[in-house]
């Protein structure tokens, strides 16, 4: 038939979809007056993994139509008399018919190429349900091969004469689009690619939204302007003393027309109103382009163009939908301060019966003519708040041990000892390697176990340390300013933490004594020594000692110690100095942000509460977290909650129905 054929017309449908894209080509061929359709070729491709928008799935499709052509007039001894593109991508076929192309390079690129084997008038517009090449973008459960059906057949307006096809809709223009959008009652329901406005039509564009925004929220301010009249001075804009330009714009009128360092557009901004969606986008937009800086920042790049009413508060209630603000600015909402355990409540125990421990450092110090590092275990009495410090060679188990020995044999076994489990080692023990610890904690709870010994770890929980915490940043700073970044000899720096010792254990427990009539204040050394370890004024010896009354004597001084422990010291822990407000509990299933402080923001994990567990006051304070990682526990001082919250809708009367402004975000609670 093709031989003695009067008439060879080859049609190529291409069509895409979020799956796929495909082109599949008809030879139309005409003799006498019979019209014979039928399929000759068909292609498809998946679409990428990465996602990409339908209009640049369409221009793909476009373009394995192009190349679809071109195999087959090589590989077919055939001429077509003509050739036609359908496609149902009006921004496809915009792209492929525009003069200006001032696209980006994945538009440009493919048009560039489809151009190179077509022309811009081969290709035409057909409605979606007449494009046959839309069945092979679908993915379906099984396909029927009757040769009768329209994949095999084509479509029924080839069958027709040409006057009968699909109606070509006028060439769309960038103005015919800005000129649709200002009778349209909302010029937000449609999308336009960015790739199709030339820079002077999208000013055009731009100043119809912004006389229509400035129509919707100040019709009066406008009207009273026309007519020459003074605005009320209950206006919002009254004292920006607004006037039309020759676009009909509402614009600031004030007094640094004469800054030319400025340009106009900042010496006369555009005033829009703070309620306006219209309005929100703008501020959205140059909040992302300072990269969610301050509000300073913000508004001072927005008033470079735009004045905006209430611009703080608008951009405040715009950062509190931000997702990337929210995850920036999330803090972890701290319980209320719970009760002291009974080891800092115990009158009448001897000293160090209840212990905390913690390492600092390190120090350096000099042996030979080399410079080492030694750190310092800290001890300190829960009860009566006194320490005692011992230098440790190494972050080891041995040396841990060994100072521990030390520890006990100089103040004697304790009956429980608190730690931090180690956290404060983060930085030494990113050196290791990841299956070495810096702590055996077995071989420690072997040793411990063996004098009787009760050992609690606090793990990750600063709060639950803060006893020794505090301690240990006094110690700290008294040996930096002692040392002065000097390196002494180890004999020499173990005298120094001894004169530390004895300068902390010095300080004052209750308050100052006012008068020389009330006693001197209460001390740590008033319990480890019997006095304040001050120089002590010599006394005249008695001649006559009753022995058998000196340890009555010695009792009683020493009651008398713990009976001012109790009325003057104790009432001072009575007051939480912090966390005294009431705080959400955390709750399974809540989303959180795990707050390390030792990685970065942008590393910290996220994850999903799914369990609490409520402290003896009930207060939430630790909760397991499921993280990309797996089931951590964490306190609830390092877990900041998150909140999906749904973003305001529209205010009314602004005109709008945003693409956008049903995606849910996240906000801190």
């Amino acid at each position: 038939m093709l031989p003695a054929a009067e008439n060879i017309q080859l049609h190529i449908f291409v069509d895409a979809s979020p799956c796929a894209y495909a082109a599949v080509a008809y030879l139309r061929v005409y003799k006498g007056h019979k019209v014979v359709v039928r399929l000759v070729c068909a292609k498809s491709r998946c679409a990428p993994l990465k996602g990409m928008t339908i209009p640049r799935l369409e221009l793909q499709a476009a373009v394995l139509g192009c190349r679809l052509k071109e195999s087959l007039e090589r590989c077919h001894d055939f001429r077509a008399h003509s050739t036609t593109f359908w496609s149902d991508s009006k921004t496809a076929i915009l792209w492929i018919r525009f003069t200006n192309r001032n696209y980006k390079q994945f538009v440009a690129f493919r048009v560039t190429e489809i151009l190179s084997f077509t022309t811009a008038n081969q290709w035409r517009w057909i409605p979606t349900a007449f494009i046959v090449a839309d069945e092979a973008t679908r993915s379906r459960t099984s396909f029927e091969c009757e040769p009768k059906l329209r994949w095999f057949m084509g479509p029924e307006f080839l069958y027709q004469d040409e006057s009968h096809w699909p109606k070509q809709i006028a060439e769309l223009s960038s103005d015919h689009c800005a000129l649709l959008s200002e009778r349209s009652p909302g010029f937000f329901d449609f999308a336009i690619m960015p790739e199709l406005i030339l820079v002077e039509e999208l000013s055009d564009a731009e100043n119809v939204i912004l006389r229509r925004v400035q129509s919707e929220s100040f019709a009066e301010e406008i009207n009273a302007i026309e007519k020459n009249k003074c605005l009320s001075k209950s206006s919002a804009i009254y004292q920006l003393t607004p006037f039309l330009d020759v676009d009909s714009l509402l614009k600031v009128n004030g007094r640094i027309d004469a800054a030319y360092c400025l340009p106009v557009t900042a010496r006369r901004p555009v005033i829009l109103p703070h309620y306006h969606q219209v309005t929100r986008l703008i501020m959205k937009q140059y909040h992302c382009r300072v990269h969610h800086q301050n509000d300073s920042l913000t508004i001072n790049e927005m008033r470079q163009r735009f004045w905006v009413t209430r611009a703080r508060a608008l951009l405040k209630s715009i950062k509190k939908e931000c997702p990337k603000c929210i995850f920036n600015n999330a803090k972890p909402a701290t319980p209320r301060m719970g009760q002291l355990s009974s080891d800092r409540l115990t009158p009448y125990v001897r000293p160090f019966s209840y212990s905390g421990v913690d390492y600092c450092g390190p120090f350096f110090v000099t042996i030979g003519r080399r410079k080492e590092k030694r750190w310092v275990a800290l001890f300190t009495c829960l009860t009566m708040r006194a320490v005692h410090l011992e230098v440790a060679d190494e972050l080891s188990t041995d040396a841990f041990i060994l100072c521990l020995r030390n520890f006990v044999n100089r103040r004697g076994v304790p009956i429980k000892i608190r730690s931090d489990n180690g956290t404060n080692f983060v930085g030494a023990q990113r050196e290791l390697k990841q299956e070495e610890s810096l702590f055996d904690f077995k071989g420690i709870e072997g040793e411990m176990s063996q004098r009787n010994i009760q050992w609690v770890n606090c793990p990750a929980n600063p709060p639950e340390g803060g006893c020794w915490e505090r301690l240990v940043q006094c110690v700290k700073r008294l040996l930096q300013r002692v040392l002065l970044q000097e390196a002494p000899r180890l004999e020499t720096f173990r005298s120094v933490l001894i004169e530390a010792e004895n300068i902390v254990n010095s300080r004052p427990l209750t308050e100052l004594p006012i008068t020389p009539h009330e006693d001197e204040p209460l001390t740590p050394n008033h319990f480890l020594l019997g006095c304040l370890n001050s120089t002590q004024m010599p006394s005249q010896a008695e001649e006559k000692t009753c022995l058998r009354k000196q340890w009555r004597i010695a009792k009683n001084l020493k009651d008398r110690l713990w009976k001012r422990w109790t009325v003057e010291y104790l009432p001072q822990l009575l007051r939480r100095s912090k966390w005294r407000a009431e705080v959400p509990p955390l709750k399974p299933g809540q989303l959180v942000i795990v707050c390390d402080s030792a990685r970065p923001r942008s590393q910290w994990e996220r994850g999903r509460i799914t369990e609490v567990f409520v402290a003896k006051d009930g207060q939430v304070r630790t909760a397991a977290v499921s993280t990309s990682s797996g089931v951590i526990r964490r306190p609830t001082s390092k877990l900041a909650a998150l909140e999906v919250v749904n973003p305001p809708e529209d205010s009314p009367g602004s005109g709008m129905s945003l693409h956008d402004s049903k995606q849910d975000g996240i906000t801190a609670t």
